[in-house]
């Protein structure tokens, strides 16, 4: 017995996290905006943190774009028998 899932499932484990991420970011500028602590310090780390995540994702699409991803993963494979671990030589 074999259990196989195909390669998405993982890429909408991906998107997922990314809305999680995105949620947190919504939140970060709601906390901002709402309490008027707008300052340089702010302003530069919420820039360079939200640059960073651009640079990360495009990276990302960039490695991923080239993916088969109806490739299944075998995840447990439950076989046979003895022959699975010592398979008998052909010699």
């Amino acid at each position: 017995m074999m259990l196989q899932v195909p390669l998405y499932v993982f890429l909408f484990a991906f998107f997922g996290f990314l809305v999680i991420f995105g949620f947190f970011i919504a939140v970060n500028f709601y906390h901002i905006f709402s309490s008027g602590t707008i300052t340089l310090w702010s302003f530069i780390i919420t820039v360079s943190i939200l640059a960073t995540t651009i640079f990360i994702l495009f990276g990302t699409f960039q490695a991923l774009s080239e993916i088969d991803w109806q490739q299944p993963v075998t995840l447990l494979n439950i076989g046979g028998g003895a022959n699975d671990f010592f398979p008998e030589s052909s010699l």
